[in-house]
């Protein structure tokens, strides 16, 4: 719900789309690249490739990021040509709880900046007690956090754009 609401945020002549094949990424095994890259994973390096910045967003389980997501991460880390080194990214984590992630999204940025990634200094945005920021259909209906993301969203932009020069 989050990313969709970034969606409704951006100005127009932005292209976002969100990537929801996360399932069917197979777990990491470097046994696996022997023959190459396994489909769904060679889809989303094709993607990531094309791709100028990225918000991520993540939920907070046990005190950290999703370990859906630090597959993924490990897949897109795997040489030749790492598809996220030098772009710039937006770290957000939405929880029921009060702490909106932020220690997911503290640990998130670990592996980022491993990575060569750019996390854009400031913006993170951890959105705490989310059922109440959401509508029963999913919209963002908090204004406090629609604000905080734009701002978000317009440095990530802001830094994608420094970063192509």
């Amino acid at each position: 719900m989050f990313l969709k609401a970034a969606r409704e945020l951006l100005p127009d002549d932005v292209e976002y789309a969100i990537y929801d094949g996360l399932r069917a990424v197979p777990p990491f095994d470097s046994d696996l690249m022997a023959d190459g890259f396994p489909p769904e994973v060679e889809r989303l390096r094709h993607l990531a490739s094309e791709a100028d910045a990225f918000v991520m967003a993540t939920p907070e389980y046990n005190r950290s990021f999703s370990g859906v997501l630090k597959n993924a991460l490990d897949w897109l880390s795997m040489q030749p040509d790492p598809p996220l080194a030098g772009k710039p990214v937006l770290v957000t984590g939405v929880a029921p709880g009060a702490l909106g992630a932020a220690l997911a999204t503290y640990q998130l940025r670990q592996p980022l900046i491993a990575q060569g990634m750019h996390v854009v200094p400031g913006a993170e945005i951890h959105v705490f007690q989310a059922k109440a920021k959401f509508s029963e259909t999913g919209a963002l209906i908090d204004d406090m956090t629609r604000d905080r993301l734009r701002e978000s969203l317009n440095n990530l932009i802001d830094m994608a754009l420094r970063l192509r020069k």
